[in-house]
C-alpha cells in the first residue's frame, strides 16, 4: 500500500526556475548580478570557522541589531529561512482550509502556490489592460471567507505602489472580517514608502522584508517578519497577530 499523500499537495504543480545557470545573468529571479563587495565577503568567511558551522545559530544578537538599524522593536521582530519561508508561516497560521486568500495578480508566484498546497482558495485581483490597478477591487473582493489579503508594495511583477489611504482602506476592510493584511516588502529601499508603521499599531498588518534583494544575499535565505506584539491584538479568529519566538 502506498503511503497517504495530501491531496492538496497531490495536486500541486510547482515549476521552479531552470537549473544549470549559475554562469549566466539570471535576471528573471531579480538577483545582483555583482553581489556584495569581496572585501567585505572576506571579512565575513573569515569568521566562518569550523566550530562556527557546528553549532546552532542564535538569533538575538541579528534581531536587535535589525531592530535598532530599522527602528522597531526587538519584540517586532521574527527572521525566517528566507521570506518564502515567512509566507508559509503567516498563511498556515491565519489561513484556512476552504477558506480565502485575496492578492492582486500577477504577483509573487509563492502565495497562489501556497493556497494551493494549504487547501486555501486563491482569489486574484486582476490587472487592468492598461496595467493600472483599481483598488476598489481589491477591497470588493474581500469578505466573510476572506483570512488574508497580500499587498506587495512595489508589487513583482508589475511595480506598482499603494497610496497610505488606498493600504488603510483595504485594512479597514480587511479588519471587518478579521482578515491579516501582508505588506510584501521584498523590494523595498527600491521604492521608499513602507508600511511599517502600520504594522506596529495595527492589529491585523505584518510586514514582510528580505535580504535577497537590495541586501544581495539569496543565498543567505534570509527573510524578516514585522508585526505588533501587544497581547490583546487578535486578528478576528482568536489567534495573536505576532509574537516573537527566535
Amino acid at each position: 500500500m502506498k503511503p497517504h499523500v495530501n491531496s492538496f499537495v497531490r495536486n500541486t504543480n510547482r515549476v521552479f526556475p531552470a537549473q544549470g545557470r549559475y554562469d549566466k545573468l539570471r535576471y528573471d529571479m531579480n538577483e545582483n548580478p555583482e553581489g556584495l563587495p569581496k572585501e567585505f565577503v572576506d571579512s565575513v568567511l573569515k569568521e566562518v570557522t569550523p566550530e562556527f558551522l557546528a553549532i546552532y545559530p542564535e538569533p538575538d544578537r541579528f534581531l536587535r541589531k535589525y531592530a535598532d538599524f530599522v527602528g522597531v522593536g526587538f519584540e517586532n521582530l521574527m527572521c525566517t529561512n528566507g521570506s518564502d519561508m515567512a509566507i508559509r508561516y503567516l498563511l498556515e497560521t491565519f489561513g484556512e482550509v476552504g477558506k480565502e486568500v485575496v492578492t492582486v495578480a500577477p504577483s509573487f508566484e509563492m502565495y497562489w502556490v501556497n493556497c494551493n498546497i494549504l487547501g486555501y482558495k486563491h482569489v486574484p485581483v486582476v490587472y487592468e489592460p492598461d496595467l493600472t490597478l483599481k483598488i476598489e477591487k481589491v477591497i470588493a473582493a474581500i469578505n466573510e471567507n476572506t483570512r488574508i489579503v497580500v499587498l506587495l508594495n512595489p508589487n513583482n511583477p508589475v511595480g506598482n505602489v499603494y497610496t497610505a489611504d488606498e493600504f488603510e482602506a483595504v485594512r479597514r476592510r480587511a479588519e471587518e472580517v478579521g482578515a491579516l493584511v501582508i505588506a510584501d516588502e521584498a523590494y523595498h529601499y527600491f521604492y521608499s514608502r513602507t508600511f511599517l508603521n502600520e504594522a506596529l499599531v495595527a492589529p491585523n498588518v505584518v510586514v514582510l522584508r528580505t535580504f535577497s534583494k537590495l541586501m544581495s544575499l539569496a543565498a543567505v535565505r534570509l527573510g524578516v517578519i514585522v508585526g505588533n506584539s501587544v497581547d490583546d491584538n487578535v486578528c478576528g479568529h482568536g489567534v495573536k497577530i505576532f509574537t516573537v519566538n527566535s
